[in-house]
């Protein structure tokens, strides 16, 4: 089939057995060693079907266990997580793995040896936390776990490497941490004309993530039951936030008791919302919305309430400081730790007291006070 008049290299016009000219055109290009071919009605149409061809036999190409970088491997590690795990998962593992990939993803998987994971390690350690440092390692194993089970390597040469000690102060004492009462006063007078008061009271007053209240509808507001619906939440993807169908886990799908605070709150929301936005509520509309009526994105309520703590000089707390102070107050008022498992929407009761009965020093000495050892 001889090549036309007027065609780039590689093009030829089509023919049918009798020799006529079809109208249409062949491109033929190698990769690698090998020869491939699309067929078109234009030039154009011809380089587009090539490269969709090129992209679709990268993607699918099987790379060679001695030659597979870190990089590509990782990439097909994910593949292989997807579906498996929550895609905000995929998301923080992307994301948490980058400076990993910066250093060592051309690396071929096949020569990763334990100093060149130890001198990662200590390289980390010069820009991130002792936390985020050893996350990236752990996660650097589990992915090196699986080139073992796929006899890309003998040995996981993460295999024996210490976490660091931790050097910072751990976030449930800093931006984490259970606001004192006189905190708990300074902040909410601060706080009294921010767009999100009635956002930070709900918060406090309930022990929601705050990605969950944001998700919060007018629907889920039982009055009749007189308990909130906890079925949502937001979650951070690689498209951005996204509503997620669950809650947290199975035992954040839970029902909160509606408190006369809780109830004076809604109102005061309902009121201020319909006074700036006009017209009756949705039952399908957000409960907490953003100064132009949408969504609001968790970021923007952290960087209110760090904004009211810069003004008033108040250490730099974290949303889910609410989350704590809610679940100290509790345990300090005498709440069954049990209810309040079921309230914050833990799987375990070692979680609930692990991470949130930070109790004060003025609590533990007044429950001394209350013990009598007769000898």
């Amino acid at each position: 089939m001889a090549r036309g008049k007027g065609l780039p290299a590689g093009f030829r016009r089509k023919k049918d057995k009798d020799g006529n000219e079809t109208g249409r055109l062949e491109y033929r290009f190698m990769i690698g060693r090998d020869r491939y071919s699309v067929t078109g009605s234009t030039v154009g149409e011809c380089r587009r079907l090539e490269q969709e061809k090129r992209d679709f036999i990268a993607e699918h190409s099987y790379i060679r266990n001695d030659r597979i970088t870190l990089g590509q491997y990782f990439d097909e590690w994910m593949k292989a997580k997807a579906g498996t795990v929550k895609e905000s998962t995929l998301y923080t593992n992307q994301v948490e793995f980058r400076p990993v990939l910066d250093r060592i993803g051309s690396e071929r998987v096949s020569t990763l040896e334990r100093r060149q994971i130890i001198a990662l390690q200590g390289d980390l350690a010069l820009t991130y936390t002792t936390q985020g440092v050893n996350y990236r390692i752990t996660l650097l194993r589990s992915v090196l776990k699986s080139a073992v089970m796929d006899d890309i390597i003998l040995k996981n040469p993460c295999d024996g490497i210490k976490p660091l000690k931790r050097t910072e102060q751990p976030a449930s004492e800093t931006i984490h941490r259970a606001m004192t009462q006189e905190e708990q006063s300074i902040f909410f007078r601060a706080a009294a004309r921010s767009w999100y008061y009635e956002l930070f009271l709900f918060l406090i007053q309930t022990g929601l993530r705050n990605g969950e209240a944001c998700a919060l509808k007018w629907s889920d507001i039982d009055y009749g039951k007189s308990v909130i619906h906890v079925r949502r939440t937001l979650i951070h993807t690689k498209k951005g936030f996204e509503m997620g169908r669950d809650a947290k886990s199975r035992a954040g799908m839970r029902d909160i008791p509606i408190t006369e605070d809780i109830r004076e709150t809604l109102r005061r929301q309902r009121e201020k919302v319909q006074a700036v936005f006009g017209g009756r509520l949705s039952l399908n509309g957000f409960i907490f919305l953003n100064m132009q009526g949408g969504m609001i994105y968790p970021g923007s309520v952290y960087t209110s309430m760090k904004n009211i703590c810069s003004r008033v000089g108040l250490e730099r707390l974290g949303v889910h400081a609410f989350r704590d102070t809610f679940a100290t107050r509790c345990i300090e008022q005498g709440m069954n730790p049990q209810t309040l498992k079921t309230i914050l929407g833990h799987s375990s009761l070692a979680m609930t007291m692990d991470l949130y009965a930070h109790v004060l020093p003025n609590t533990k000495a007044e429950e001394m006070e209350k013990i009598r050892i007769i000898v």
